[in-house]
Formats: C-alpha cells, sequence, structure tokens
C-alpha cells in the first residue's frame, strides 16, 4: 500500500473541519485503482476525524454489497470500476439514502453524475484540499437534513393541545384528567370546581387564574370572572339577559359584557375551523 504525507501546511482549513460535528459520518470508497483507493483512505484517516471508513471496494458486485450490509452516509465511487460504471451499480439500488461523491480522470460524465444526487464531482488528479472541500460540503447537506429530519419529527409527533392530560390533587391523592373532558371550571373564591363531560365535579384548592394558565387558550376562554369554559362543549349561544352560553351538559354560563366582543370573535373562529 503507497503511503500519502500531507504537510498540514498546505491544508490551512483542515483543523476547522470539525467545527460543526453532527454525528460519525459513515464512508465507504468504490475505486478500482490501488493508488487512488489508498489516497482516499489516506486524507479520510489523517484529517478526517469524523469520518468512519467501514469499507472499499473495486466492481460492481462487490460494491453493491458493501453499500447494502453497512448503509453508509457517504460513498466516494469511481464513474469506470470493474464490471462497468458506477451508475449501472447505481442503478440496482432500490434506495440511495447516502450521499455521492464521483471520482473519475474524466469530465464528460459529470452531468449525468448530478442527475444521480451527487454532492460533488472530483477529478484525477485531486489533491487533499479537493476531497476535504468536497466532504465538508457533504457534512452540511447532512446537517441540513438532520435538523430538516428532526423537525419533521417535531411536528408529526407533537400531540395537539386538547390530547393533554392535566394533573389534579384531591384529599385522596392525585387524579390525572384529559384536557379534553374538561367541560368548564367555576370558581368559588380560592377554590375551582372543575366539570367533566361525565358529569363529574371535581374539587380543586387552586385559584381560577393558575387553571387557566395552565390550559390551552385556544380551547379555553374565560367568559366571566368566576367561568373558564371548554370552547368545544358549547351547545348554544343566547344574546338574551346580556349574553350567556348553554354548554353541553344543560348548565348555563353567564358572559361578562367586556369579555363578550372577544367571545364572539373567538366563536366565530371556532365555527370556521369546525366548517373546514
Amino acid at each position: 500500500m503507497t503511503t500519502f504525507n500531507f504537510p498540514t501546511t498546505e491544508l490551512p482549513f483542515a483543523s476547522n473541519f470539525t467545527k460543526h460535528p453532527l454525528y460519525m459520518v459513515r464512508v465507504v470508497i468504490i475505486e478500482n485503482e490501488v493508488d487512488a483507493q489508498s489516497l482516499l483512505s489516506s486524507i479520510i484517516q489523517e484529517y478526517c476525524p469524523s469520518l468512519e471508513l467501514v469499507g472499499m471496494a473495486k466492481n460492481i458486485n462487490d460494491g453493491l454489497s458493501l453499500i447494502e450490509n453497512t448503509r453508509p452516509d457517504l460513498v466516494f465511487i469511481d464513474i469506470e470500476i470493474d464490471g462497468g460504471t458506477s451508475f449501472q451499480l447505481l442503478d440496482k439500488l432500490v434506495h440511495m439514502s447516502f450521499k455521492i461523491i464521483f471520482t473519475t480522470a474524466y469530465d464528460q460524465h459529470a452531468l449525468k453524475a448530478f442527475k444521480y444526487g451527487a454532492v460533488d464531482y472530483l477529478l484525477k488528479p485531486y489533491s487533499p484540499q479537493d476531497v476535504l472541500k468536497s466532504v465538508e460540503r457533504v457534512r452540511r447537506t447532512l446537517y441540513d437534513q438532520a435538523i430538516f429530519n428532526r423537525l419533521d419529527f417535531l411536528i408529526k409527533n407533537n400531540k395537539p393541545e386538547h390530547n393533554k392530560k392535566m394533573s389534579i390533587p384531591t384529599s385522596e391523592g392525585v387524579s390525572v384528567i384529559s384536557v379534553n373532558d374538561i367541560v368548564k371550571v367555576e370558581a368559588d373564591r380560592s377554590y375551582c370546581f372543575i366539570c367533566l363531560s361525565d358529569g363529574e365535579r371535581m374539587l380543586v384548592s387552586k385559584p381560577l387564574k393558575e387553571i387557566e394558565e395552565n390550559l390551552p387558550s385556544k380551547m379555553f376562554f374565560r367568559v366571566h370572572t368566576t367561568h373558564l369554559i371548554n370552547m368545544e362543549y358549547i351547545k348554544k349561544y343566547v344574546k338574551e339577559d346580556g349574553g350567556y352560553v348553554i354548554m353541553n351538559d344543560g348548565s348555563s354560563v353567564p358572559i361578562a359584557r367586556r369579555r363578550k366582543q372577544h367571545f364572539l370573535e373567538m366563536l366565530g373562529k371556532q365555527c370556521y375551523n369546525s366548517i373546514l
């Protein structure tokens, strides 16, 4: 195996390569030239501590098996390999979840290479600087993808507020209820009654303001100094006697004059969203 010695003075940016580490990038090299394999592996081992070389291959069949068995994040692959071309190898894969850097002595395949989703295209003889710049481009792409995946996960797994649970201290211990089951909350001086959809009334030694702060504002509305209602349990709004609502449990709840306009606006949005 040929040994390559690269003076670090020629690579002023090499020391900055891991400024934004995300995770160990698993790398595969598919190259039929022994010297080219050695050059790439030496650069990776010498200057890319966040890259893990998991295997090398020379031909289509071995390269295909290597990719399927190691599931790399990045593949360095020559255009011309034993048994055909890298395009023939890639066409055999059902899924390509990895990034690709093509390496070749000829530039006539560049356009086709990028059609296969190549992140970069290195022309031989390439230098360590060229390889490091290409790998940094891949790492940025992987970082952006990881951020996107994380956000996508959070969006898909962020349960709606009305599915949240709430713990209520009682004389017997602690009861855990679904926020969605709360019809309304009635204040009684420094205590509150939490009225549930099954008819149960739970006495809580907490002020209404504290309970309100722990409930989703898009779902609950303070219609009166003594009443907090779940907008999804409103059966009817009545304009008479200053305005009040009839809840699904049959109870009537007054609406304070100064809160009426805000309530009607919220009720309108609620009805509009339910139609959608």
